[in-house]
């Protein structure tokens, strides 16, 4: 009984220390030092959100389309997914 507490002990043991000994010796140069790898955001074209306030919704039964905010569509769907119909 004994061996098979220390055995199930040492797996234990085993379990945690393998992915810590795994990750101290592999690191790169790249995530020790420092990156140097900034975005600069000032470049980027503005996102415009008003273009995208609108989505589709196409009924399967009848393949017909309406288009609904996609504030409402989200909003009505988390609150009830079964309940409501859009």
């Amino acid at each position: 009984m004994k061996k098979v507490c220390l055995y199930i002990l040492i797996i234990i043991c085993l379990i945690f220390l393998f992915p810590v000994i795994l990750t101290s010796r592999f690191t790169s140069v790249e995530t020790t030092g420092k990156a140097e790898n900034k975005i600069d955001v000032q470049n980027e074209p503005p996102y415009d959100y008003k273009k995208y306030g609108t989505i589709n919704l196409i009924n399967s039964q009848t393949n017909e389309t309406a288009q609904i905010g996609l504030d409402e569509y989200l909003l009505r769907g988390s609150f009830c997914r079964d309940a409501c119909k859009l």
